[in-house]
């Protein structure tokens, strides 16, 4: 009898297919740890450069930043920019520019309209002009100044009751034939207010206020109406 052959065991077809599939698992497996590890160690490695960053960025400015809690919305850089500067001009409170308007405001002395003019009449000069107001009507200051005199002046000039105001420019102001007056010498007054009433005393043929600009408190009398006019005030 001839020996026995050694028998071999002839491998099943599916063996090759699995030991493929358990290499190319392995090597899947290999792969995703190493990717796993190198995003670790790139996190670690990054931490402690942006921490670094934001503590010079602190120390540079002088700006500390608070951490954001996780429901906090982001704050938008216009929430946080500087204001830009107004190029507007500043603007003065209401009451503050009435007064500003007010300083050195002209104004007529009265509303009446003018009857007679200034210059020569009935043979001698008329040194001033009369508003044809009725009697009673109010008389007005027509600019900020100091009463420098009042009182009743007769004789050749016959003014009647008189007030004289002295004005901040060296002119003075007379309202004549008052039938009353409302102040008295020292008094401060502005422009616009009323410091007496028309009246017809002195020598007159009715009532009206007879009106002066003078160079002094008792002379120098000149045209009022284009100093008036000069001084912005519509006669």
């Amino acid at each position: 009898m001839p020996p026995a052959q050694p028998s071999h065991t002839q491998p099943s077809p599916t063996q090759p297919r699995r030991r493929s599939a358990l290499l190319v698992r392995a090597v899947l497996l290999t792969a995703c740890g190493a990717g796993l590890a190198g995003l670790a160690a790139h996190g670690h490695a990054q931490a402690p450069q942006l921490s670094a960053v934001s503590t010079s960025a602190t120390m540079a400015t002088g700006i500390s930043i608070e951490p954001r809690a996780p429901h906090e919305a982001p704050v938008s850089a216009a929430a946080v920019a500087p204001p830009r500067a107004s190029r507007s001009r500043a603007v003065l409170p209401k009451k503050a520019a009435k007064e500003v308007a007010a300083h050195d405001a002209w104004v007529r002395p009265s509303s009446a309209g003018i009857v007679s003019p200034y210059g020569m009449r009935w043979g001698r000069l008329h040194k001033g002009v009369d508003f044809g107001a009725h009697y009673g009507a109010p008389i007005y200051a027509i600019g900020d100044g100091v009463v420098v005199g009042t009182g009743y002046q007769s004789g050749e000039s016959g003014y009647g009751q008189i007030t004289i105001i002295e004005h901040s420019n060296g002119y003075y102001s007379a309202y004549a034939h008052q039938s009353s007056y409302l102040v008295h010498p020292g008094d401060h007054v502005t422009a616009g207010e009323v410091i007496g009433y028309v009246g017809a005393t002195g020598e007159v043929t009715g009532p009206h206020l007879h009106f002066e600009i003078r160079t002094e408190p008792h002379g120098g009398q000149i045209n009022p109406v284009p100093w008036l006019r000069a001084h912005g005030v519509d006669v």
